[in-house]
C-alpha cells in the first residue's frame, strides 16, 4: 500500500511533471492502505484455523474492565518519547533570537526526520522483538515460573544490544550518507542533510536505551503492574525537559550543535530509564546477574567500536573516490549523485556487518549464534 501511494509522485517526477500536492496525498493515503491490509491480509488465515468472531459488546466483562484498567498507564507510557520530542520541537521554534529565519524554518522538520529515521530501527530491534517475548513473559508469571521469566528478560535484552549498539554506531557513523540517499532531493538540498544528521546522531546515542524500555516495560505488564513504567516515565520526561533546557545553549555552536544536543537529552533520559527499570526488576524479583550482564555490554561496546572505526575509514576512502559533495548550481543529489549515494551506503554497511561479526566471533559473544544461522540460510556463512 505504501509503495503504492509513492508511485503517482514517482510517476510524475520521472515524466517531468513534478506535483508535490499529488505526492503528498498519494504517500498519505499509501499508509492508510498499507494499515487496512495488515489487517485484512490475515483473515484468511484466520479462517482457516477456524477462529470465528462473534460480536459482543459487554462492557462489564471483567476482561474489559481489566483492560480498561491497565490501558490508561500504558498509553501514556507509550506517549512519553512522543512529548519528549515535542517539547525540543517547541523549544525549537524559540531560537529564532540566535538563528537566521531561513535556517530555523527548516530545523523542526529536520528534527522530525531524524527522529522518523530513528523509527526504524527502534521498531525493528525494540519493539518488534519486545512484543515477541511478551506472551512468554505472561505465561511464565501466571505459572509462577520466575527462573524462566529472569531467563526471558535477559536473552531478549541481550539480542536487543546486540543488534541495537552496533546500529547505533553505524547510524552516527553513516548518518550523513542515509539522510542523503533518502532525502535529498528536489528542495532538500546538502545543508538540509547535514541538519538532518546532527540530530539523527543524538537520537542514535540513545537507540540501545530506547529500545531496552520496550522489553522492561513488557516484563512490568506481565507482571500486571503498569503504574511503575509510566512512574519512571514521568520522572525521565521531567529530567529530559530539565536537561534539554541546558542543552539548547550548544546552538551557539550552530543550528546543528542545537538539535543535536536536544536530541541527545532524550537518548540521555531513555538510557537513564531503561537502567531505572532494569534496577526496579532486580530489586522486585532479582537474580538477574547484573555483572554478567555489564560484561556482555563491554564485549558489545568493543565490537562495536570497532567496526566503527573500520566503517569510518571505509567512508573516508569512498568519499575520496565516489563524491557525493555538492555542486555549484545544483546543491541536491541528482539520479546519478544518488546512485553513488546508495552505492557507498551499501559497501559501508557490508564492511560494517563484515567487521562486527567477525570481532563479536572472536571475542566469543554468544549470541552471535542466530545470526551464523540467518547468514547459512542465505549461503553468506563465510561473513
Amino acid at each position: 500500500g505504501i509503495i503504492a501511494g509513492l508511485m503517482p509522485g514517482l510517476f510524475l517526477a520521472l515524466a517531468g511533471h513534478r506535483n508535490d500536492t499529488v505526492a503528498v496525498y498519494g504517500a498519505t493515503w499509501g499508509v492508510v492502505a498499507g494499515a487496512v491490509l495488515q489487517v485484512i491480509i490475515p483473515i484468511p488465515a484466520l479462517v482457516k484455523t477456524g477462529i470465528h468472531y462473534t460480536f459482543s459488546f459487554d462492557w462489564r466483562h471483567p476482561g474489559i474492565i481489566q483492560t480498561a484498567r491497565q490501558m490508561i498507564p500504558r498509553i501514556i507510557n507509550a506517549a512519553m518519547l512522543s512529548f519528549s520530542t515535542g517539547v525540543d520541537r517547541f523549544l525549537i521554534s524559540f531560537l529564532g533570537a540566535v538563528l537566521a529565519a531561513s535556517t530555523l524554518s527548516g530545523l523542526i522538520t529536520q528534527y522530525a526526520q531524524a527522529f522518523q529515521l530513528l523509527q526504524l530501527p527502534l521498531t525493528i530491534l525494540g519493539a518488534t522483538i519486545a512484543t515477541a517475548a511478551f506472551p512468554t513473559l505472561a505465561e511464565n508469571v501466571a505459572k509462577n515460573r520466575f527462573d524462566r521469566f529472569r531467563a526471558t528478560i535477559m536473552e531478549t535484552l541481550r539480542s536487543i544490544l546486540f543488534l541495537s549498539v552496533p546500529s547505533s554506531v553505524g547510524l552516527i557513523v553513516l548518518g550523513l550518507t542515509i539522510v542523503q540517499v533518502l532525502f535529498e532531493h528536489g528542495a532538500f538540498d546538502y545543508n538540509d542533510a547535514v541538519l538532518t544528521a546532527y540530530p539523527l546522531a543524538g537520537f542514535a546515542i540513545g537507540l540501545a536505551g530506547l529500545s531496552a524500555v520496550e522489553i522492561l516495560t513488557r516484563s512490568f505488564y506481565a507482571l500486571r503492574d503498569s503504574k511503575t513504567p509510566v512512574i519512571i516515565s514521568i520522572i525521565q520526561f521531567i529530567f529530559k525537559i530539565a536537561l534539554s533546557l541546558v542543552l539548547i545553549s550548544f546552538v551557539v555552536f550552530g543550528a546543528g550543535w542545537g538539535t543535536g544536543a536536544l536530541a541527545f537529552s532524550t537518548a540521555v533520559a531513555s538510557t537513564l530509564e531503561a537502567i531505572a527499570l532494569l534496577w526496579l526488576l532486580q530489586q522486585r524479583i532479582g537474580g538477574f546477574e547484573l555483572r554478567k550482564l555489564m560484561r556482555f555490554i563491554g564485549r558489545v561496546l568493543l565490537a562495536s567500536a570497532v567496526m566503527g572505526i573500520s566503517v569510518l575509514l571505509a567512508r573516508l576512502l569512498l568519499d575520496l573516490i565516489l563524491s557525493t559533495a555538492p555542486s555549484p548550481g545544483n546543491p541536491s543529489l541528482g539520479a546519478g549523485r544518488t546512485l553513488l549515494a546508495l552505492i557507498k551506503l551499501l559497501i559501508e554497511l557490508f564492511v560494517g556487518l563484515f567487521v562486527y561479526l567477525r570481532v563479536a566471533r572472536f571475542i566469543g559473544i554468544e549470541e552471535l549464534e542466530p545470526v551464523k544461522r540467518v547468514l547459512r540460510r542465505f549461503k553468506l556463512s563465510w561473513i
